[in-house]
């Protein structure tokens, strides 16, 4: 697992595979729930429950939840 350089609301370092919870900073999406992944070039968040890609300097307020190799059922019925 690779470290992103950053670190959750918590002070927890947030490693590629880390399953977290965040807030977009656009109004309009709120909350999401994701994982982070590395792809082509720049540290995202893939939400979970509109299938999307945001930028994880484009979040803020990141909380660790899990991750997914230890917490797989957080990743239930997103797929």
């Amino acid at each position: 697992m690779q470290y992103t350089g950053l670190k959750d609301k918590n002070g927890k370092k947030i490693f590629e595979g880390d399953i977290v919870n965040c807030k977009f900073f656009d109004r309009m999406v709120g909350d999401i729930a994701g994982v982070i992944n590395f792809i082509d070039c720049v540290w995202a968040v893939s939400d979970f429950k509109n299938k999307r890609l945001y930028q994880l300097i484009d979040v803020d307020n990141i909380e660790i939840i899990g991750n997914i190799h230890e917490n797989p059922d957080l990743l239930e019925g997103t797929e």
